[in-house]
């Protein structure tokens, strides 16, 4: 009985078969609603007569659980179902696809399908629009948070007067501009020689980058005046438009070398230099180097160590830098 590891058991208490319940967060959700699931099931069993016929119903018990839960929650129901030697016709309300449940017990025979009905489900822009306005929402303010639960609680999850009511509070994405440019400008000159046992190996280049974005869009404020009327000329009080705009430009040096001798021992170093637009105009030059040497020991070890194809010893030095955010305006 115990999917948990909890070591939780059915006791008689006041004539009463009862399951306790560890704490809540010592738990998982799924955790909590397979055990819930397995109790149920075990009570029916216990009331059925193997002379009459049953309609199980399950409603939505498999769309919440993780995949560890929902498979030992079928599990449990295909193990009840063949210890049971009653007419039971199980019904299985759900979203999920019916592919799902082709288990051992439910299997394509005895599977009938039906839908409550046949549409054919297309994202509009509309839809993601709102999409991209409860993402953008900003998890650290109560009131965005508030309005982030409740519509995935209330629109992305079914619930008819909830949902009614909470649309004519609801602040709606209207517009929403966005353009995104980016540029890139590459030169590079490569050499490449070997002189008797001596390898090298360079190449230098320059890099030009320039990254625009920017985006706006209009929010309603206090709901809409007249409900189902998305228009930012609807809302309560005044509507907000907001206003993003993203530059940025890296000028770059580069260039690296490379020896070797007898295609064994090997030495590296390169270096690359970038001049950042987000960075103080006084300072905006940073430069990062990097060095490696390395030895493929197997090329000493080939007829002494046949089975040995390929053995390498590296060692190396570098700095990097990390950008820091570009320069940017934001305008409310």
């Amino acid at each position: 009985m115990d999917t948990t590891g909890r070591n939780i058991v059915a006791q008689e208490t006041d004539n009463k078969v009862v399951v306790e319940y560890p704490l809540a967060d010592s738990i998982s959700n799924g955790q909590r609603d397979l055990l819930s699931f397995y109790c149920r099931l075990k009570k029916f069993y216990r009331s059925v007569n193997e002379t009459k016929n049953y309609l199980l119903v399950i409603d939505e018990v498999f769309d919440y659980l993780d995949d560890a839960n929902y498979i030992a929650a079928q599990y449990f129901l295909s193990k009840f179902m063949k210890e049971s030697k009653a007419n039971i016709f199980v019904v299985l309300f759900t979203h999920l696809d019916p592919a799902h449940f082709r288990s051992a017990v439910f299997s394509e025979k005895v599977l009938n399908v039906l839908y409550l009905s046949d549409i054919s489900a297309k994202a509009t822009p509309q839809m993601t629009s709102f999409l991209a306005l409860r993402q953008k929402l900003d998890k650290n303010n109560a009131a965005d948070t508030v309005l982030y639960n409740n519509i995935s609680a209330y629109f992305l999850h079914h619930h008819y007067v909830r949902m009614i009511l909470l649309r004519r509070r609801l602040a709606h994405l209207h517009h929403q501009g966005i353009v995104h440019h980016l540029t890139l400008q590459n030169i590079r000159a490569i050499y490449n020689q070997i002189v008797g046992d001596y390898s090298i190996s360079a190449n230098v280049g320059a890099n030009i980058m320039r990254n625009h974005y920017e985006y706006v869009y209009g929010l309603t404020q206090g709901g809409l005046a007249i409900p189902e009327y998305y228009n930012l000329a609807n809302s309560l009080q005044a509507a907000k438009a907001y206003n993003y705009k993203r530059v940025k430009g890296i000028n770059s040096l580069f260039g690296d070398i490379t020896l070797g001798w007898k295609n064994m021992l090997y030495l590296e170093a390169t270096i690359r230099g970038d001049k950042s637009s987000s960075l103080p105009s006084s300072n905006n030059t940073y430069v990062y180097p990097s060095v490696t040497g390395s030895w493929l020991f197997s090329e000493l070890l080939k007829d002494k160590a046949p089975w040995l194809t390929y053995g390498k010893v590296r060692l190396g030095f570098a700095k990097v830098c990390l950008l820091p955010q570009p320069a940017r305006m934001h305008t409310q």
